[in-house]
Parts: C-alpha cells; structure tokens; sequence
C-alpha cells in the first residue's frame, strides 16, 4: 500500500511507539520470534531512542511542551497553567519542536545523517 504522505505516516508510527513505550508500567511484551528475527524490534527501539535525542536538544520550552503534549497526553490549556504562558505560546512552541523532530527524523530515516 502507497502512502499519500510518508512523513506523516512515520511521525505518527514514532509517535504512537513513544507513547506506547512510556505509557507501559509492565515490562513490554515480546514479539513472536518471526518478528525478532527480521530486526523489527530492534528498530523500532532504535527509532524511539532517536525520537528521545532529537526531543532533549530541543530548546527547553519547546521539550517541555512536546513531552506534556505528546506524552503526558495534557491538554494545550493545561500546559499553559502549569507553564504559566499563554495557550497561543504553547501551541507555537509545540509546533516549532514537531516541526524540528519531523524535519531532523526525515534526514535520518531518508540520509542516515
């Protein structure tokens, strides 16, 4: 199957495993061995740790509200009160960080750079 928009597509299959991984308080499920066997798993932690990189040097507002938003699931007027900035703040800095996630895991996944 053709994808319209691969960048979309694999933002949101990082996104969703981020969110999956730090979600989970049990120790994660293990793959049936046909899977183990083509690397998948060790891709999809690979692609979860480049995630976490790309997000801790971003500017620290711009972190701080990706990890709220995209992790810890709050809601854009929740992270203006507990940041103590306007919501219009919060969504520019929220964009800004996916934008420069999106951009830099595009250069990886495309370039290995």
């Amino acid at each position: 199957m053709e994808q319209r928009n691969p960048e979309g597509y694999i933002m949101a299959s990082v996104r969703n495993l981020c969110l999956d991984r730090l979600r989970s308080r049990r120790p994660r499920i293990q793959f049936p061995a046909a899977i183990e066997a083509t690397g998948r798993r060790a891709d999809e932690d690979e692609m979860v740790a480049i995630v976490e990189s790309l997000v801790a040097a971003l500017p620290e507002k711009q972190a701080t509200v990706m990890r709220l938003r995209d992790v810890e699931c709050m809601e854009i007027v929740e992270i203006a009160g507990v940041m103590g900035i306007r919501e219009t703040a919060v969504r520019m800095a929220l964009s800004r960080a996916r934008s420069t996630v999106r951009e830099k895991l595009v250069k990886i996944v495309e370039y290995g750079t």
